[in-house]
């Protein structure tokens, strides 16, 4: 039989290959080796792609299942606009959210944050509009992440400070756990809303304040204050005692922002609740007589000892430390 162009081509492939391999200690294999070899290389490779199918499938299986289920968890919280995840750190409450974009527009509220300042200690936030808040002593300001576009909503209890950021067309709302609300469009003013003090107090320093407090009668009565103007409003009957101050009781009602304790012929049971708040510790008054003395005096630096001692020669109070107790006596 005569040799076609690729026998040819073939054997002149095995010449090389020979001239090549000569001196290994190897030799090119004959034909038949060579057809069994390329037969076995064919049935691994079946092998090979089954079992890579097979590894890609079970693969394919084990991530769909936890994909469907978030997938599923997602879409059944849609409607909400946010996923909320809540935190306890030391006993105070926190919350964080990952907000979901949706076709619908959001307004409400989603997030909030709180601000603890512990006893002892004074704090400065920045709100999210920029607002300037400064927190006293044993006080929480709890606020969104973001305000909305209607209103910038706070809710207060302690004491704190406000300086916000003028906008006639973005009221800012501060809620109290006693009923009182004030409204404001951009002024300063002291708030004082403790929870175990027997009223709300409300000092204009500029601006303009509303102010809205619950009552049986009226659920949403309003008293407007002017610079310089305070209202005192009882958590047990709502009534409120407004009076116009001096430029002096203004300064010493936010004094404490600046770090100075000031005292006005003050009754002694509030005296002590304020020291209590500003150096966190408990007083124990064991005579009943102490608390009708007044105390006055103004203090920037001084520690709680030199306070005392004070408190001691003006008034004949004696006192005992012990850890974190003060016991006073006659």
């Amino acid at each position: 039989m005569k040799n076609t162009p690729i026998d040819k081509l073939d054997q002149y492939s095995r010449q090389k290959a020979d001239e090549v391999f000569r001196s290994l200690p190897y030799t090119v294999a004959d034909e038949a080796e060579f057809l069994d070899f390329i037969e076995k290389k064919k049935g691994s490779e079946k092998i090979t792609l089954i079992r890579a199918m097979t590894i890609a499938t079970n693969i394919a299986a084990i991530l769909f299942l936890p994909l469907l289920l978030c997938a599923g968890y997602l879409l059944y919280n849609r409607s909400d606009g946010a996923v909320q995840f809540a935190s306890s750190p030391n006993g105070a409450s926190s919350s964080t959210t990952i907000q979901i974009d949706t076709i619908i527009p959001r307004t409400q509220e989603t997030a909030w944050v709180e601000y603890l300042i512990n006893p002892g200690v004074k704090g400065k936030i920045l709100l999210p509009d920029s607002s300037e808040v400064w927190v006293n002593s044993k006080s929480h300001i709890k606020c969104p992440a973001t305000f909305s576009p209607d209103v910038r909503r706070v809710i207060l209890s302690g004491e704190a400070y406000f300086k916000v950021k003028s906008n006639k067309e973005w009221p800012m709302c501060i809620e109290t756990p006693q009923g009182v609300t004030a409204m404001v469009l951009g002024t300063e003013f002291n708030m004082t809303a403790y929870e175990d003090d027997r009223s709300v107090t409300i000092t204009l320093v500029n601006g303009k304040v509303e102010v809205l407090k619950e009552t049986d009668s009226n659920p949403s009565e309003k008293i407007v204050l002017k610079p310089f103007e305070e209202v005192e409003i009882f958590n047990s009957s709502k009534k409120e005692d407004k009076k116009i101050v001096d430029s002096r009781d203004l300064d010493n009602t936010s004094a404490w922002k600046d770090g100075c304790l000031v005292f006005s012929n003050t009754p002694m049971e509030e005296v002590i609740k304020i020291m209590e708040r500003w150096y966190g510790v408990t007083f124990n008054p064991i005579d009943s007589e102490i608390a009708k003395f007044n105390f006055t005096a103004r203090f920037k630096t001084e520690s709680l000892t030199q306070i005392l001692d004070l408190l001691s020669i003006s008034s004949n109070i004696k006192y005992k430390i012990r850890d974190n107790r003060v016991t006073l006596y006659r």
